[in-house]
């Protein structure tokens, strides 16, 4: 009966990690009971699988491969060597004198791996869609254009193996991704 309760337990949560990150599994009784059989007893690598697929847009078995195979750059170097000053020596001085309480927020590790990023900003209608449109040389998800404001929040247009919308909340408590010093009001 424990066992029976813990699977009902885990089944809720795939459950509302489909409704948020693939709402169209989430009425799938078929799919979700051949996925909880094949990870039987192993609930964290599920949960580390789908966060790989679902959020990273890619498994954890081709992550590990990547992260292996890395290529090591003067950049990747100079990018390394900041993050370990940082994280050894400036981050817990920071913390110490509640740095992030007057200026910004600690950095992580991620801050530092980061691929650069653009901000458009401007009045509604101007062309900042269709510059991005323009630029990918073709639509994205989430895309809408019209002469009214269509665009209420900040949008991330960032390359993934899949194409997909992440909610702000999301993309805000997501530790692979720049956005944690970001809230939501």
């Amino acid at each position: 009966e424990v066992a029976s309760s813990l699977e009902n337990s885990v089944r809720q949560r795939v459950i509302e990690f489909y409704k948020l990150y693939n709402p169209e599994r989430a009425d799938d009784s078929d799919s979700i009971d051949q996925l909880l059989k094949k990870y039987a007893g192993r609930t964290e690598a599920l949960f580390q699988d789908l966060e790989h697929k679902y959020v990273l847009g890619e498994t954890a078995e081709h992550q590990s491969r990547r992260k292996t195979t890395k290529k090591v750059t003067q950049t990747s170097r100079v990018t390394d060597g900041l993050s370990n000053i940082y994280m050894d020596s400036l981050r817990g001085l920071e913390h110490s004198f509640e740095f992030p309480k007057f200026h910004t927020p600690l950095l992580n590790p991620v801050d530092f791996e980061a691929k650069p990023m653009v901000l458009l900003v401007g009045q509604y209608s101007v062309g900042k869609t269709s510059f991005i449109k323009y630029l990918l040389k073709r639509d994205f998800p989430g895309i809408r254009v019209g002469p009214e404001p269509t665009t209420d929040c900040f949008q991330a247009v960032m390359h993934g193996n899949v194409e997909r919308n992440l909610p702000g909340n999301a993309a805000c408590m997501d530790n692979t991704k720049p956005f944690r010093t970001l809230t939501l009001a």
